[in-house]
């Protein structure tokens, strides 16, 4: 009963979003299935993507659609934690969903120019479309495990959510975690610098990041 509750109050932007994000899902399965599989074993298997990058095939029909999910994924989840700790309505679904989305999509434009400044002063194009392939590779990975957490949040019972957000938390901090290790592994291995200097790169470059994220979405929903 707590189920069905849940669904028919006014869930519909929920249900419609969801809707939209499994019929993309799908349809890149169907598509693109040999080229997706490819993509997820090289989270296991790091040298399926530098063959892909070598063979100039990094950036294929399926990275587009992939990069929607991602952005839509994480944003909706991104909400729903907001909401949960009374830093959004859920009523006011389009203009809270847009600005979260609009912070994420702004902060990863921002930083990719950096990172592309970086490649183009130092000769390193090839580091540069690896590491834009990582990026995507690590937060899909996390969407498809963060999609059924916000379904359950969004149409579950409410006990359900709080432990359903921390688990989600959970998931963003160890996904944003690997990336960064494997990042800097990339960096040690292909740029030859001090580890002190990669260090100071991850922090500018990976860390800060999020905190933008956190801080301008919590300016946001302060008003």
């Amino acid at each position: 009963m707590e189920w069905i509750e849940s669904v028919v109050h006014d869930r519909d932007p929920w249900f419609i979003s969801f809707g939209l994000i499994l019929l993309l899902l799908g349809a890149i399965r169907q598509s693109e299935g040999a080229r997706l599989r490819i993509f997820l074993r090289s989270f296991l298997n790091p040298s399926l993507l530098i063959q892909q990058v070598r063979q100039e095939r990094a950036y294929n029909r399926v990275t587009l659609p992939i990069l929607l999910i991602v952005i839509a994924v994480i944003g909706l989840f991104v909400f729903q934690v907001l909401h949960h700790f009374a830093l959004m309505e859920m009523d006011a679904f389009m203009n809270g969903l847009s600005a979260v989305v609009g912070v994420i999509v702004g902060v990863t434009i921002l930083r990719s120019i950096a990172y592309l400044g970086f490649a183009l002063t130092f000769g390193l194009m090839g580091t540069y479309r690896l590491h834009n392939l990582q990026w995507l590779l690590h937060n899909f990975i996390l969407a498809l495990f963060l999609l059924p957490i916000s379904i359950v949040i969004a149409f579950g019972p409410m006990q359900w959510a709080t432990p359903l957000v921390y688990i989600g938390l959970g998931a963003l901090l160890l996904t944003y975690l690997i990336r960064a290790f494997r990042l800097f592994g990339m960096a040690q291995s292909d740029i030859h610098t001090p580890w002190v200097y990669n260090v100071l790169y991850l922090c500018a470059l990976e860390i800060m990041p999020p905190i933008l994220v956190v801080v301008s979405v919590l300016r946001q929903a302060e008003g």
